[in-house]
């Protein structure tokens, strides 16, 4: 989906006046009236794929980039993206008519059945009846006006530029391997490879708040928006498309528009193997390093031993606490 900036409103109802803007505060997402240029910053999102299901959306914050509406527990926050699927399905919200029927409500990904809730000024997420205080954020009062919410045009103007983070390598979670622009060519389709780890500034990448990976003024590109297994790696122009997004999980680079990983595929070691995307699977092809971190994380296999042929074992494959770890 492309992105877009938007602010929230409630909908009038008993713990919602018309004028109240959803926002963050203090880390916190609250509902408040707006008025000085901080407010209206605090108060616009950044509308983006899901990050557990592109189907749905993740609200990213204006003016804190890679920041998003997130829920601990059943409140809900503002909190910086940290790349595990537990985070992304707590940063995921899914449209309905709104409760109303009007304007929209936003279910949570991770707690189905619960929505987005004001509740006197706080924002949780909410499932009609489970309280008997009033200002409960279950309670039944007020439910179906307190979880319809209207999206509209954004309170801050423009869309900030993405900002830049990490940079350096990015690592492949087999030894000595990095992501690598072959020969530093900055052509738009030039195939972006699997290469001995050099230093050289075609292997040098710049992770932005916008979820781009660049290098050399480009950006890693899924070949022509493929979203299939095997759609090629490339470099392009940077567009701001759903094709060049690219979000930690859980050791990998997925991209949510497909839901599919960067991949060297077959775990080859070759140099000049061509990146692909591939069905997330948690193996050693698809763990990459943050740009400048090392090790890679998340690399798994056997623990050998500087004598020849021996590796590290647990005992019978035995999985009770104090079993022996042997050679």
């Amino acid at each position: 989906m492309a992105t877009a900036t938007c602010w929230i409103t409630t909908h009038p109802g008993p713990d919602s006046p018309a004028d109240h803007y959803l926002r963050h505060q203090s880390g916190l997402a609250v509902t408040s009236t707006v008025s000085s240029d901080l407010d209206r910053r605090d108060a616009t999102f950044i509308v983006r794929a899901g990050l557990a299901n592109a189907a749905c959306y993740s609200f990213e914050s204006y003016n804190y980039p890679g920041d998003y509406l997130h829920q601990t527990g059943s409140r809900v926050d503002k909190a910086p993206n940290d790349g595990t699927s537990t985070f992304a399905g707590d940063a995921t919200f899914c449209p309905a008519l709104g409760n109303t029927g009007s304007g929209v409500s936003l279910l949570s990904w991770s707690q189905p059945g619960k929505s987005l809730r004001n509740s006197g000024g706080q924002v949780w997420i909410s499932q009609e009846g489970g309280g008997t205080n009033p200002a409960h954020q279950d309670n039944a009062t007020g439910y179906m006006a307190d979880t319809t919410w209207n999206v509209t045009a954004p309170l801050a103007t423009g869309t900030p530029a993405p900002a830049a983070g990490r940079t350096g390598a990015v690592k492949s979670g087999l030894a000595g391997k990095c992501v690598d622009v072959p020969t530093g060519n900055t052509a738009n389709g030039t195939a972006v490879t699997l290469y001995d780890c050099n230093g050289g500034t075609n292997q040098t990448w710049t992770a932005y708040s916008d979820g781009s990976l660049h290098a050399l003024g480009k950006c890693l590109d899924a070949t022509g928006g493929g979203t299939a297994n095997a759609t090629r790696m490339e470099l392009w122009d940077c567009n701001g498309g759903a094709n060049q997004q690219w979000r930690p999980y859980n050791g990998a680079y997925r991209n949510p528009v497909s839901n599919r990983c960067l991949d060297d595929s077959g775990a080859t070691t070759a140099n000049s193997t061509q990146l692909e995307l591939w069905d997330c699977n948690g193996t050693v092809a698809q763990v990459w390093s943050l740009p400048g971190v090392t090790p890679a994380p998340g690399a798994s296999g056997a623990i050998r031993s500087a004598i020849a042929g021996k590796c590290a074992d647990v005992t019978g494959g035995s999985t009770p606490n104090g079993t022996a770890v042997e050679l």
